[in-house]
């Protein structure tokens, strides 16, 4: 670190702990458990507990217990959202709903 002024150093540190910060930050978002409403309301248009019920079975998204309680993880949520929209499963998996 030969060269370094302190502003320098003062700078070079801040970076590091901001990096450190948002990689932190984004593991816990990541890993966050989300109550089957909440996931629901992450769809825009906001889906059913039985669409999410259905993209649980089909794999898009996985579900896991804690006592009786069901919960999804942010993370995987928010990938099979992008999924859903990228390759087009939202209007195979709501053709049942639009029957109704």
């Amino acid at each position: 670190m030969d060269g370094l002024t302190p502003e320098e150093l003062k700078e070079l540190l801040r970076e590091v702990v901001r990096e450190e910060l948002f990689r932190k930050y984004d593991f816990e978002q990541e890993n966050k458990l989300l109550s089957p409403d909440e996931v629901c309301h992450l769809f825009t248009p906001r889906i059913s507990l039985p669409t999410l019920a259905r993209y649980e079975k089909n794999g898009l998204v996985t579900k896991y217990r804690m006592g009786r309680r069901t919960y999804f993880k942010y993370g995987e949520v928010i990938k099979a959202v992008r999924q859903i929209k990228r390759y087009g499963h939202l209007n195979h998996l709501h053709s049942s709903d639009r029957a109704a």
